[in-house]
């Protein structure tokens, strides 16, 4: 069965996490790992299959991690060498390791408080990534760029709601920042009719890479690319200067 880009690199990823567990004996991961890749390989829809075993109790963020990984762009960087696929590795290995007695949410960070919103806030982040990579699939031919129409970007601004909805609900008040920034960007699209200038695809892209990975590692400097991100955004006119 033939397979899609993100099919493969997922099996990639998973083959050398089963191979790490493995030679850490931790035989039980590695044997669930396995299966995995075979369900991987012989799925046709491999979203509905994270799905399920999102439902899968103790699995829950580690099939979240595996949402994430391929919601963000596979670019022709992202061979087994690459920066992006070692983190891949070492973030799922992690994901499935982590006691789950310590209540982290798929992205690593701590859960205290309301946990259903941060679980909330985790789905609505994967659910937002999904989103903006179908509009790339969808506007992007082979080396062609199709353009915005408004019906997606007033969609997208509907994502983008819901996202700072949930933050708001986790607390999360740089997400809530970024969606309004987003936003402000997309007014701006509009308004002086860029739907066919591909910066902006670039820069949409750009900025959910940035909020994925920051909400996946949660570290000090990575919250600062965040905060850049978001200023670049509330400044639409220099960046199609």
């Amino acid at each position: 069965m033939p397979t899609s880009g993100a099919q493969t690199y997922l099996i990639r990823v998973l083959q050398v996490v089963e191979k790490e567990l493995d030679a850490e004996a931790r035989h039980g991961e590695s044997a669930l790992v396995g299966k995995l890749v075979q369900q991987v390989l012989s799925t046709d829809d491999l979203d509905g299959l994270l799905e399920r075993l999102y439902c899968v109790d103790g699995l829950e963020k580690f099939a979240l991690g595996l949402m994430w990984m391929i919601s963000i762009d596979f670019g022709r960087n992202n061979g087994m060498q690459s920066d992006r696929f070692s983190y891949d590795v070492e973030n799922l290995r992690s994901l499935l390791l982590a006691d789950s007695k310590r209540g982290t949410s798929a992205s690593g960070r701590y859960v205290s408080g309301n946990a259903a919103a941060v679980v909330r806030m985790d789905e609505g982040l994967y659910k937002f990534g999904r989103f903006v990579g179908e509009i790339k699939r969808r506007l992007t031919i082979g080396e062609s760029f199709q353009g915005f129409d408004e019906d997606i970007i007033y969609r997208l601004m509907g994502e983008t709601a819901f996202l700072k909805d949930v933050a708001r609900g986790a607390e999360e008040t740089e997400v809530v920042r970024f969606c309004e920034a987003l936003v402000c960007f997309l007014e701006y699209v509009i308004e002086h009719r860029l739907m066919a200038d591909i910066r902006a695809l670039q820069i949409l892209s750009y900025s959910d890479l940035t909020l994925q990975t920051v909400m996946a590692t949660a570290g000090a400097g990575d919250r600062d690319s965040l905060q850049r991100t978001i200023e670049l955004l509330q400044q639409p006119a220099k960046l199609f200067a």
